[in-house]
């Protein structure tokens, strides 16, 4: 079954009342919430926190979103909407205590069956959490950790220490400097022909979802694949590299040694990032980009040029 079939049957098995986690004199409009999801959410009946200007717009539109947390200053702003509306001094800071409590909550319920196939080849010395599932012909290598809610799909290869389903750096700073710990709701989707060499990390996702590696993509030693990334098909992703929170990787993309992709960055298809480059803008379907920061790459050889020309 896909990511998104088990995320949606989990999703429609579980409705919350904001009545029955905010005091009444807090709630405008009472509504229904199945998860905590960021304001872009594609996942329907989530709730989500608005405490900037910025995000109203992109709230209000958003049918996927049912409720919202919010400021008395920003409430007005959601009047002539239909949707559940809670008002609090700190919309962010409660978003992130409901967020805990419905991990803590559904920490042992599963998203999927758990299960181990028999076929499967795992070396003695790796360890697999109760709520896995490992495909047909699966290989899993020396010391390699599979931890909770880690879906690894038919014939895809784990190499020795890695790590799947690891939590990724998510702190909240609250009012008094003081950082509040997010819980990692989600888990590893990793489809058919997938290989993950020596090392790397994947992040479970932060929200009741996937970090999911698209079927046959083949990841190199020392890589990290921060939280909710999504990353496509046929996909090879070299040595040492960082692909930041939250990231989009399209299919069949190149991503040369020690690259660095930021958080929340989109790279189309067929696109390719050379060797370190470090990208903080989104990268077109196709383009190939070098450079820190990266740029298109026939741009950054003449920068280059230019600078050896330069020197003396």
């Amino acid at each position: 079954m896909s990511c998104e079939k088990l995320i949606d049957r989990f999703n429609k098995a579980h409705r919350h009342k904001m009545s029955d986690w905010f005091a009444a004199g807090t709630i405008l409009n009472d509504g229904v919430f199945s998860s905590t999801q960021p304001a872009d959410t594609t996942m329907a009946q989530t709730i989500t926190f608005c405490n900037s200007l910025k995000y109203i717009d992109i709230i209000s539109n958003n049918p996927n979103v049912s409720c919202i947390i919010t400021t008395k200053a920003l409430s007005d702003q959601f009047a002539n909407v239909d949707k559940g509306l809670v008002v609090l001094d700190q919309p962010q800071t409660e978003f992130s205590r409901l967020h805990n409590a419905l991990a803590q909550k559904y920490q042992n319920e599963p998203v999927f069956s758990a299960r181990i196939e028999k076929s499967a080849r795992i070396h003695p010395s790796a360890t697999i959490d109760d709520t896995c599932f490992i495909g047909k012909n699966v290989q899993i290598g020396a010391g390699a950790r599979i931890l909770s809610k880690s879906y690894i799909s038919d014939h895809s290869i784990v190499g020795p220490n890695v790590v799947v389903g690891s939590e990724g750096l998510e702190f909240k700073r609250q009012s008094d400097l003081t950082l509040l710990k997010i819980a990692h709701m989600g888990g590893v989707y990793l489809e058919p022909r997938v290989e993950l060499m020596a090392n790397s990390v994947i992040c479970k996702d932060v929200y009741l979802g996937f970090t999911r590696v698209g079927s046959g993509t083949k990841i190199g030693p020392l890589v990290d694949i921060a939280h909710r990334s999504q990353i496509g098909q046929n996909c090879l992703i070299a040595g040492n590299v960082t692909v930041g929170g939250s990231a989009s990787i399209g299919n069949a993309v190149w991503i040369g040694p020690s690259a660095t992709i930021s958080d929340g960055i989109t790279v189309g298809d067929g696109a390719r990032i050379n060797l370190g480059g470090v990208v903080v803008k989104n990268v077109k379907p196709g383009q190939q980009v070098s450079g820190f920061y990266a740029v298109d790459h026939h741009r950054a050889l003449r920068q280059y040029a230019s600078l050896a020309s330069n020197q003396p």
